[in-house]
């Protein structure tokens, strides 16, 4: 492991010299482009003065020499070349910076050669004439000029070879030298300076473009000897870079001085170099002690840092020491880890030898560790593999990227584990390798072969074209049968788009619906009722049905469409259309021999370019329609086959006698070049134009009764056999025709006399289709003839009445004679009348064809019959109402009743009970009583309506207030149930005269069967409307909703949905609609599957009027203190001990003396012995009745002694016969205590008893 010291704090520092080294060099080259920039400027401002004349751009100074054009070019075009060459990378403007250069190197060197050899190349004024006439050659740039761009220019050439850079430097600090001196003749005034060999001067800003062009020039030198000293980090480049730029501007600023000093004053030119000397002696010594005092400083903060770093090197070190045991801490880890990883990890030395493998790598090759340690791969893979792996290993060995690879390893017991192997080679030497076990990928790519290799036999296989394409519309797979049908081979389709096998004329429309179906991409079942069409290879069309299927796959949307040649069905489909065409026509056409006409008219729109039609009269075969495709020569036609008439074995008599078809393909060939047809019938075929036609017989019955021929007039749509058997099926059609038609005639007779009898008598097909009826039938049933002939017997007799004659309707299409009495209302009067029936079947060949019917009124007969049958009636449906009502009570009382027995047994069999769980058992019992009286009161009501007796108490009510009530109390079950409700109601709503606690029932019986049905997260609806003359209300749900079949079922009582079976009595909607027709209104029900199901009921304003009371009187609630009966004897009567003990408990808790007895027998022995106050006698008893008792009471001793009725019966005629019966107060079982107790009370009061 490394460890940090000052050595590495040290490198670390010399980084950060190196980084702080080039950001210097960066800045050089920013200075290196500022100087660029600066000879770019001069040279192009000098060009402009040119250009333009203006002479303050030529001579900076005036009266001073101008820069030439030559100078100024060669200026600009070396200042762009340093720019570039300044940049980052500048070998890549190479040959623009050498091109610019050569163009400057070559007028340079030319302007040379001229001053030396005294040639004039021309090359001077090549542009511009220069009127400074003041020297012998205008226009030719200084030789100082000349020689100092041909030097520059030359050292950028060596610049380009790292051999010359040192030599490139030093010719641009030679060049630097020169334009120095001359900046200083301009400075000083030193004239001698500014020419060279006397033949030019050189301008001013020729100086300063010079100096620019190669101060960036050196600071673009990356590696440049000369700069390096001034650029290093030491102290000497520090103290370089602080002294030399202040040095040279200070001394330069000394002589200027000195020299205005001395012409100023007029000193002593001998004194001038002892005042330059003593000044720079002075300022060089005052730079010198600046310098070292900086520098002293310096050594100073380096002692500090030094120091600081030692310090830091020791808590460096001491860091390293935790990070060290840490990272051991964490190496551990990671061996654990490696220990339990899933892939075995096998490391190795460079020759391969493995020095550690893990855990799941041992189990993997049925090894131990100790085993694998010094072994090689070589060692665990098969012999015949060995050659293999070399080449492996020597195709990796000279990289170093990871090797992965899939092998097969040979374990401890020679088994083979195919495996997924990564390697590679790490720092220290090491080759570490991740091995993970595929076996059961292996297993599982076997298996995705075999699925594939199923897909593909499935693929080419498949009856129907198939084919795949992605989301652009491209084919990128086809089976063999698309192949067929298209005319392509694979090759050709695969990659083109779906569109080559689309008619053209679709092309451009099927583009738009793709990219729309590649957006919204759905599966779409074949019959999705598209006309489409396929184009094969040739060119031809034909009719198909597409289904599409979309998948995503990784490489996008894939569309797999399977096609279906649907020419078949298409033909099928037109023949079809055709055959309703035909038989339309046939039912228009009323004459005879217009059907015949009508027919012929039809077949040559679509199946022939003729069509002739004969029939058999009288034993003739005889002419009867016809109709060709050329309307002109129609007459013509109809000449000619009236007196055609093919014989032999080619005709329509040869089809008659045999009743076989006769197709002729080809007329030439089969009959004209026939030598036993006659020329007569040849030229007859000639003239009807036939090429080809058929001629079938039309067999009615088993017989042949006429024919029917095709003719077709052109070679490209000749008739063929493959049409043989659907012109059969017209042919079959005609015959028909032809039969009915006859029929028809005969039926006229059948019927003058049939209309004559007063019986009702008709003819019924096979098919219960009315094909007669004579005038009494008519008469009866209230239609027309033309109505009634055709009609179904089901529409004539109306579902109930065809269900009760609907086993002797298929007796006599069986063949047996049927016989049975009926009730049918006579239409015409609306009166009903007792009939006979008769079915009498009709057999036509040893078949049932249909079947003749013989109704005979016999109403006297049957009414006293019908008497004693509607009273047997009735009594059945009363037994059958008990039965039913007995059945809801033995079992819907079960339950409760189960529940309490239960609860009675918990708390007898049990010695010690905690309260808890007494007060649970008693609100259980308390529940199934809830239920048990429910059931019961529903029972009642349901009585009641059924005996007409059911009324209510019209009372001002605010059904607003009622409707909020009733929400409020579901509200608790309807959370429970995940379920809101709430109250939709207007504002202002005026009362209505109605039953509260009916209404209440009504409403609470819809809600409760909502939240029955209603799925977890719904909403029920209560709302309220006002229609003027009715409030309505309705009831709305979000449950399964009721099928339109059980709708009319709903108020039926005991009626209950699938769903609902066995979760209440079945009365609960009957009982509400009763409540509601008491009220004169209305109640109806509309729902939908799937969406909900919403109750309306109405209750009219018009209640007002038989209003009870203006205002319902609110009941006062009681209370019953323990002391209420004190001091009351009172006699309990009932035969149940049960009823005894818990209402004796009641009345004594209440302050009463309470007497018993079982019977009316043992009550009156009491009252002789007893001072009583009070008898609370049971009505039904098994010794008397509490009616008995009543009278013996008011026998004895009057009214003295007030007696109470305490009775199950609150309703029906006991109820009633209860009520008139004279007793003083009732108690009506079951019964609250504080009711009873109240009740009990008030008799009591109303007598002026002791209480």
């Amino acid at each position: 492991m490394q460890k940090f010291s000052l050595k590495s704090i040290s490198k670390s520092r010399v980084g950060k010299y190196n980084m702080e080294l080039k950001k210097i060099l960066n800045s050089d080259h920013a200075f290196s482009r500022i100087f660029a920039v600066l000879t770019i400027a001069i040279g192009s401002l000098s060009l402009l003065g040119w250009v333009f004349d203006l002479g303050y751009l030529k001579a900076v100074i005036p009266n001073l020499v101008t820069i030439k054009f030559n100078t100024a070019l060669c200026i600009f075009l070396l200042g762009l070349v340093s720019y570039a060459y300044s940049s980052e990378s500048p070998k890549q403007k190479r040959w623009f910076n050498l091109t610019l250069t050569a163009i400057v190197f070559v007028v340079s060197s030319m302007t040379i050669i001229e001053y030396l050899a005294g040639f004039n190349f021309g090359i001077d004024e090549l542009v511009f004439k220069d009127i400074e006439v003041t020297y012998l050659k205008p226009g030719r740039m200084s030789f100082v000029s000349a020689t100092v761009l041909a030097l520059t220019s030359f050292s950028i050439f060596l610049s380009y070879k790292k051999l010359f850079h040192t030599i490139a430097g030093l010719i641009q600090v030679l060049c630097l030298f020169i334009s120095v001196l001359a900046l200083l003749g301009y400075l000083y005034g030193a004239s001698n300076l500014l020419s060279f060999l006397s033949y030019k001067t050189i301008a001013p800003q020729t100086v300063v473009a010079f100096l620019c062009l190669n101060l960036s020039l050196l600071f673009s030198a990356r590696d440049s000897v000369i700069l390096q000293p001034f650029l290093a980090q030491q102290s000497g480049g520090l103290l370089s870079r602080k002294l030399l730029p202040i040095s040279m501007f200070t001394l330069m600023l000394i002589g200027f001085c000195v020299r205005e000093m001395t012409q100023y004053y007029k000193i002593d030119a001998s004194i001038d170099g002892v005042i330059v000397v003593t000044l720079s002696l002075f300022l060089f010594s005052f730079f010198i002690w600046w310098n070292a005092r900086r520098l002293n400083t310096m050594d100073l903060r380096l002692t500090e840092k030094r120091k600081s770093l030692e310090q830091l090197n020791t808590e460096l070190e001491e860091r390293v020491r935790i990070r060290t045991e840490e990272l051991q801490k964490s190496e551990l880890k990671f061996r654990e880890t490696v220990e339990l990883a899933a892939d075995g990890i096998f490391e190795a030395d460079l020759n391969g030898i493995y020095t550690s493998v893990n855990l799941s790598g041992c189990r993997m090759l049925q090894y131990d560790e100790s085993e694998l340690i010094g072994k090689t791969i070589m060692d665990i893979i098969f012999p015949e593999d060995t050659a293999k792996l070399k080449v492996v290993l020597k195709h990796h060995a000279a990289s170093s990227d990871i090797i992965q690879l899939e092998w097969n390893l040979r374990r401890k017991d020679g088994t083979s584990l195919p495996v997924e192997i990564s390697a590679r080679s790490v720092k220290g030497n090491r080759i570490v390798a991740f091995v993970r076990d595929i076996s059961l990928r292996k297993k599982s790519d076997l298996a995705i072969v075999s699925s594939e290799k199923k897909f593909r036999t499935v693929f080419e296989g498949a009856y129907d074209s198939i084919l795949v394409a992605d989301e652009n519309g491209y084919i990128t797979m086809i089976n063999k049968k698309l192949g067929e049908r298209f005319g392509y081979r694979e090759e050709e389709l695969i990659g083109k788009p779906i569109e080559v096998l689309i008619p053209e004329r679709y092309r451009a429309f099927h583009v738009g619906r793709r990219m729309n179906y590649s957006a919204h991409a759905h599966s779409r079942p074949m019959g999705a009722g598209l006309d489409l069409f396929g184009l094969k290879k040739d060119g031809s069309e034909f009719p198909v049905d597409i289904s599409l299927s979309p998948t995503f796959t990784d490489e996008g949307l894939r569309v797999t469409a399977i096609i279906r040649d649907v020419t078949e069905r298409k033909k099928f489909e037109d023949q079809q259309k055709f055959l309703a065409d035909m038989g339309r026509v046939l039912e228009e056409a009323f004459d005879y021999d217009e059907k015949f006409e009508k027919l012929a008219e039809l077949l040559v729109t679509k199946y022939a370019d003729s069509c002739v039609i004969k029939v058999v009269e009288q034993g003739e075969l005889v002419y009867k329609a016809s109709a060709t495709k050329q309307k002109e020569k129609s007459e013509e036609f109809k000449n000619n086959v009236q007196k055609f008439l093919m014989p032999g074995s080619f005709g329509s008599l040869h089809v008659l006698r045999t009743g076989e078809a006769v197709i002729v393909e080809d007329t030439e060939k089969e009959i004209t070049e026939n030598s036993e047809v006659d020329q007569a019938n040849k030229k007859a075929l000639l003239q009807l134009g036939a090429f080809s036609y058929a001629v079938l017989p039309l067999i009615s019955q088993g017989r042949a009764v006429g024919t029917i021929a095709f003719i077709k007039n052109s070679k490209n749509s000749k008739i063929s056999k493959a049409d043989a058997d659907f012109f059969k099926i017209i042919a079959s059609r005609c015959a028909v025709v032809l039969e009915n038609a006859r029929l028809q005639q005969y039926s006229r007779l059948a019927e003058v006399v049939t209309n004559s009898l007063p019986s009702l008598i008709a003819y019924w097909d096979k098919n219960e289709i009315c094909q007669f009826a004579n005038k009494s039938y008519i008469d009866w049933f209230g239609f027309s003839p033309e109505n009634l002939v055709g009609t179904l017997m089901r529409d004539l007799l109306g579902d109930q009445l065809y269900q009760k004659n609907k086993a002797f309707i298929e007796g006599a299409l069986n063949g047996q004679v049927q016989q049975f009495d009926r009730d049918l209302t006579m239409k015409s009067t609306g009166q009903l009348r007792h009939t006979k029936a008769l079915y009498i079947p009709d057999f036509i060949q040893g078949k049932v064809a249909g079947f003749f019917v013989l109704v005979v009124d016999v109403t006297e007969i049957k009414e006293a019959e019908l008497e004693a049958l509607s009273q047997k009636d009735r009594a059945e449906r009363a037994v059958k109402t008990r039965e039913e009502v007995l059945a809801i009570v033995s079992h819907d009382l079960k339950n409760p009743l189960s529940a309490v027995s239960l609860s009675a047994d918990f708390l007898d069999q049990s010695k010690a009970l905690d309260w808890a769980i007494v007060r649970d058992c008693g609100v259980r019992i308390r529940r199934s009583v809830k239920q048990m009286q429910n059931l019961i009161s529903d029972l009642l009501d349901f009585a009641k309506m059924e005996s007409s007796s059911f009324a209510v108490e019209l009372v001002d009510e605010d059904l607003k207030q009622i409707i909020s009530q009733v929400v409020d109390s579901f509200k608790t079950l309807a959370q429970q149930k995940k379920i809101t409700i709430r109250a939709d109601m207007p504002s202002l709503v005026k009362n209505v005269a109605c039953d509260g606690g009916r209404i209440v029932q009504v409403l609470s019986n819809l809600i409760g069967n909502s939240l029955k049905f209603s799925p977890i997260g719904s909403e029920i609806v209560v709302a309220m409307k006002d229609l003027e003359q009715n409030l309505l209300i309705s009831v709305a749900d979000n449950g399964p909703g009721i099928s339109a079949e059980q709708l009319p079922k709903v108020f039926d009582r005991f009626w209950q949905s699938e769903k609902a079976k066995k979760l209440g009595s079945g009365l609960g909607l009957s009982i509400a609609q009763g409540i509601v027709v008491a009220h004169n209104g209305k109640i109806w029900v509309e729902s939908e599957i799937g969406k909900g199901t919403t109750f309306y009921f109405t209750i009219p304003y018009s209640n007002t009027d038989q209003l009870l009371a203006k205002k319902k009187t609110p009941a006062q609630a009681s209370s019953i203190s323990h002391n209420t009966l004190f001091g009351a004897h009172i006699l309990l009567v009932d035969d149940s001990e049960d009823n005894i003990v818990f209402v004796k408990m009641i009345l004594e808790r209440a302050g009463a003396e309470i007497s018993v007895a079982s019977s009316a027998d043992e009550a009156l022995k009491i009252i002789q012995k007893n001072q009583l106050d009070l008898i609370i006698t049971d009505i039904e008893m098994p010794d008397g009745n509490g009616f008995q008792l009543l009278a013996d009471v008011r026998k004895a001793l009057g009214k003295n002694l007030p007696v109470i009725s305490f009775s199950a019966h609150s309703a029906g005629l006991q109820y009633d016969k209860i009520l008139r019966s004279g007793f003083d107060g009732n108690i009506f079982k079951p019964v609250k205590p504080d009711a009873m107790v109240g009740e009990i009370s008030r008799v009591l009061s109303s007598h002026q008893s002791v209480i």
